[in-house]
């Protein structure tokens, strides 16, 4: 998600030019609130998708792209929506305790519970 202007934007002046401790920690609240929830989706979508790619191909290993790019399919993106996805995409990868990361000849993305 793209910084903006840190803690300014969240700054409530009242009419006589005094800050507005309450409204504006209201105000960073509300805004921290759809960030969670916003991120807690787009982690469910992205979990989703790279699992939905293992179960169609359980045990296989896969390069990131590939991975990414197959994960991506399955999900219903727009032109704007394209690049948060496949952030969110990567980060699962990167992050999922449920992924294994190998690098090497015999390396590749695994799901865990997929290793025999």
């Amino acid at each position: 998600m793209a910084k903006k202007n840190g803690v300014v934007e969240f700054v409530v002046v009242d009419s006589s030019g005094n800050v507005d401790v309450d409204a504006s920690k209201e105000l960073f609240l509300t805004a921290l609130n759809n960030h969670v929830a916003v991120n807690a989706d787009l982690l469910a979508q992205a979990s989703a998708a790279v699992q939905a790619v293992f179960d169609e191909n359980v045990g296989e290993a896969f390069k990131i792209p590939v991975l990414t790019g197959m994960a991506m399919r399955k999900l219903s993106y727009t032109p704007e929506t394209f690049e948060v996805l496949e952030e969110a995409i990567d980060n699962y990868i990167h992050n999922s305790p449920e992924i294994l990361i190998k690098k090497g000849p015999a390396g590749g993305v695994r799901r865990v519970c997929d290793i025999k």
